[in-house]
């Protein structure tokens, strides 16, 4: 009986006991002496992180540094996103003195909708030209602007002082780049070889046929994307890490560190229970390499190499890890302090929407052919499908699910001048499909969607940006 017990706990042990609910004891040995897997959006994360606080990163890294492992899967996405990165901070950086003038710009013209608002309120019911006049003293044009002026200077300076102090310049995506001297000095030859062509196709034919249709995972929740390969990619990573663990001596032990907590790497809680990196992925670490595994998050990781490899890593840099947004999101929680995520022109391109929003967002707004459908998937129209999801709960045209994350988009702007440069000018639209032709600009995300869509598709979608245009510039 004994035996029969003891068999059925190495069967099965993964769904036991998990290695994530270890304590101090267990989990300490995955930090001294487990080989380190850091998945690519770990290592993007690092282009999200002041120079301070990389280099408080770049200490505890080096830690474990001679047991740094990384997949060619890892540094193939790594050297392919860290333009997108980059790019996307220094765009966040270059637009953030005209992303406060436009605020303030628009603060102006609220309030002068609002003092018109009265002063006709006072003309046809209260026949007060005394406090026409005085309205347009407190609360002109010009006043108004004063008034302004010394909030606006302190946020210029603020943006002026922050460019300053960068480490990451626009143009590091094609020059001196201090991230990647920091990776390749971390893993110096600690890299896996590409794998063939041959083993590349298998792999990726096994997952899309066989794992993703079963929910097998890693990698299920990407079988949408814009390639097989890069919908199989977490599986590709996966299986070179089996291979590496393959010929390690024992007691072989795996730390993946990774910010992805969709539910093809990790359970959902249910019954009481709760979300757990999937047993199915610790059984098949087991069985396939008879290693032990361990799935941390980056800010789970950094504070047990403070614990366990005493470090010391500021409060500073710890938020800063766990806020850093570079990850495939999926599912989007409040922040810990309470706070909804802010999804903007600066982060849409970097948190993916997720596929339920997106479902509820194509149905409220009717689209329905297969040319806009097949953008959901890809990073640069990202921020045309967050407004998407935005404007069809704005317009009440369906009900905004609890925890969605907050949005500030909009796709197109009314005023002589656009928000930006690269915004594209309303008159290159068709006359009668756009009713701003001659004083509106259109969002260069919305215009490139706009004209790769049929006309059944673009129609709605022009009717809905004109109808939140109209909304918010009604008096």
């Amino acid at each position: 009986m004994g035996d029969e017990k003891s068999l059925f706990v190495r069967r099965y042990g993964a769904w036991l006991a998990v290695p994530h609910t270890l304590g101090d004891a267990g989990r300490r040995e995955f930090f001294t002496s487990a080989i380190v897997v850091l998945d690519t959006n770990v290592l993007l994360n690092l282009y999200e992180f002041t120079a301070l606080a990389r280099s408080q990163v770049a200490t505890a890294l080096e830690k474990v540094a001679p047991r740094l492992w990384m997949p060619h899967q890892v540094g193939l996405e790594f050297v392919s996103g860290r333009h997108r990165v980059i790019n996307s901070r220094t765009q966040a950086l270059t637009e953030a003195s005209a992303t406060v003038n436009k605020k303030f710009g628009e603060a102006r013209s609220a309030i002068a909708a609002a003092r018109r608002h009265v002063q006709n309120m006072l003309t046809r019911y209260g026949n007060d030209p005394g406090a026409l006049a005085e309205l347009d003293e407190l609360l002109g044009d010009a006043a108004v602007s004063a008034a302004q002026r010394e909030w606006s200077d302190a946020l210029l300076t603020r943006i002026k002082a922050l460019k300053n102090d960068q480490d990451i310049m626009p143009g590091s995506a094609d020059g001196a780049d201090p991230v990647i001297d920091l990776v390749a000095s971390l893993y110096g030859d600690r890299i896996g070889a590409q794998p063939s062509d041959e083993v590349t196709r298998m792999r990726t034919e096994h997952a899309l046929m066989h794992r993703f249709p079963n929910r097998i995972p890693p990698g299920f929740a990407d079988s949408n994307k814009n390639t097989p390969m890069a919908s199989a990619g977490d599986y590709l990573l996966w299986e070179e890490i089996l291979d590496h663990v393959r010929t390690l001596p024992d007691p072989r032990r795996v730390l993946l560190v990774s910010a992805d907590t969709k539910d093809d790497w990790y359970q959902p809680p249910e019954h009481g229970r709760r979300e757990r990196p999937w047993p199915l992925l610790v059984n098949e670490m087991r069985r396939s390499a008879g290693a032990s595994l361990r799935i941390e998050t980056p800010q789970d990781f950094f504070e047990g190499i403070s614990r366990f490899l005493d470090v010391e890593i500021a409060v500073a840099t710890t938020e800063e890890i766990a806020r850093a947004v570079v990850q495939p999101v999926t599912e989007l929680e409040e922040s810990a302090e309470g706070e909804k995520i802010l999804i903007h022109e600066a982060n849409a391109t970097a948190v993916e929407p997720p596929p339920r929003l997106l479902s509820a967002a194509c149905y409220a707004a009717r689209l329905s052919t297969r040319a806009i459908r097949s953008m959901r998937s890809k990073s640069p129209h990202w921020p045309f499908w967050w407004w998407l999801i935005d404007v069809t709960a704005e317009l009440g045209l369906r009900e905004a699910e609890t925890g969605e994350p907050l949005i500030d988009l909009v796709a197109a702007h009314l005023g002589e001048l656009p928000p930006a440069p690269y915004w594209e000018p309303g008159s290159l639209l068709q006359q009668g499909e756009w009713p701003y032709r001659t004083s509106s600009w259109i969002a260069p995300w919305m215009f490139h969607v706009i004209s790769r869509t049929p006309e059944a598709d673009r129609v709605t979608l022009l009717r809905l940006a004109a109808r939140q245009l109209d909304a918010t510039s009604a008096p």
